[in-house]
C-alpha cells in the first residue's frame, strides 16, 4: 500500500501543477474516463479502470488506476499534439511510473484522426514490470468509428489486454456510444459468438 500512497502524492503533485494558473498559459483541458468491463469467463470477472487526464499546451499528465491490472496506480507525463482543418489528428506521449500490486516502467501513446464523420483512434502502452523483465506486455486498444449524427457514435474495436484470458491474443467487437457536448457514454462488445463473450461501458467527462 506504501507504494500506491507514493504513486498518489505524486500524481496529485503533478495535476496541481498542470492547474496552476499562469499568465499567458494555453488553456487547461481536463478529462476523466472511467472503464466497467464485465467478462463472465475470468476469475475476477468485473474491472474498473479509471483515468485521468489534463493538457496545457504541449504538456500532458496523466493518472491511472487500473489499467495495467487490479490494484496498480500509474502516473504519466508527456507530450500532447493537435491540429489540422479537413484532416484533423490529436496525439499524446508519454512515460510513466506504476507502483501497487506490481511496479514497473510504461511508455504509452494514444492517437486519433478525424476526417468528416469517420474517425481512427488507438493507444496503447509497453508495460515492463520491475520484478519480471522478461514479462513486459503491450495493451493496445484500437476504435474505427462513424457518426451518422451528431450525437450518436458506432462502430467496431478490437483490444489487446490481460484482465481475462482468452483463446485469442487480440479480441474485437462492435461498439455504440452517445454523447453531448462535455459527457460520452459507449458499449463494446467482444468475443460475440464464443464461450468468452465479455462487455465493457465506458463514461467519459471532458471540461
Amino acid at each position: 500500500m506504501r507504494s500506491v500512497e507514493i504513486a498518489g502524492g505524486a500524481i496529485a503533485a503533478l495535476l496541481a501543477l498542470m492547474a496552476a494558473p499562469c499568465r499567458g498559459d494555453p488553456p487547461l483541458e481536463f478529462r476523466h474516463e472511467s472503464y466497467v468491463g464485465v467478462a463472465p469467463s475470468a476469475d475476477d470477472d468485473v474491472t474498473w479502470t479509471r483515468v485521468l487526464w489534463l493538457d496545457r499546451g504541449l504538456l500532458h499528465v496523466e493518472a491511472r488506476y487500473g489499467y495495467e491490472g487490479d490494484d496498480i496506480a500509474t502516473a504519466l507525463g508527456g507530450l500532447h499534439f493537435a491540429g489540422g482543418s479537413t484532416l484533423t489528428y490529436d496525439v499524446h506521449l508519454a512515460l510513466g511510473l506504476s507502483a501497487g500490486a506490481t511496479s514497473g516502467g510504461v511508455v504509452a501513446y494514444r492517437a486519433e484522426l478525424v476526417l468528416g464523420t469517420l474517425d481512427l483512434s488507438s493507444e496503447g502502452e509497453l508495460f515492463v514490470e520491475w520484478s519480471q523483465r522478461a514479462e513486459a506486455f503491450f495493451f493496445t486498444w484500437t476504435e474505427l468509428g462513424w457518426s451518422p449524427i451528431e450525437w450518436l457514435r458506432v462502430g467496431g474495436a478490437m483490444q489487446r489486454t490481460r484482465f481475462y484470458q482468452s483463446a485469442r491474443d487480440v479480441d474485437a467487437g462492435p461498439f455504440a456510444g452517445v454523447s453531448s457536448e462535455s459527457i460520452d457514454v459507449a458499449l463494446y462488445l467482444f468475443g460475440l459468438g464464443t464461450d468468452e463473450t465479455n462487455g465493457l461501458v465506458s463514461i467519459g467527462v471532458t471540461f
